[in-house]
């Protein structure tokens, strides 16, 4: 799939395969399962789970904004970095993700890592996040 643009989304299970390019804009309580990605960004997400199998070779990157929300992705060999700003995190990133920042204050986690491709940018309260490698 090229493209895919998606400006509300409330309670749906929504199954995408290779896709270069997904944007979401607001989204509720639904479940996205996407096969390979290259870029995507979800503006506002609330108690959404996102579960992505693999990257494309030339990944670009990954914006997510919200609260509540769940993210798991099989990274394989190919290179990222991370750009996190969360409150109330949990995550799980591969040991070989080299951290250039970490700051914990209370509850909130600012962590920035990676040398190399695209970024996973994930901002928000009381986000899951695992990548795997």
């Amino acid at each position: 799939m090229g493209s895919l643009n998606i400006v509300d989304s409330y309670d749906n299970n929504i199954y995408l395969g290779n896709t270069q390019k997904f944007e979401l804009g607001k989204s509720k309580y639904s479940l996205y399962e996407i096969k390979a990605i290259t870029n995507l960004s979800m503006d506002d997400i609330y108690d959404d789970n996102i579960k992505i199998a693999m990257l494309n070779t030339n990944f670009g990157g990954l914006s997510m904004n919200g609260k509540y929300g769940k993210l798991e992705v099989n990274a394989g060999s190919v290179p990222f970095r991370v750009q996190f700003k969360i409150k109330y995190p949990k995550v799980d990133i591969p040991e070989s993700v080299k951290i250039t920042k970490q700051i914990k204050d209370n509850s909130d986690l600012e962590m920035v890592g990676g040398e190399s491709g695209g970024t996973f940018k994930v901002e928000g309260y009381d986000m899951k996040v695992v990548i795997n490698d």
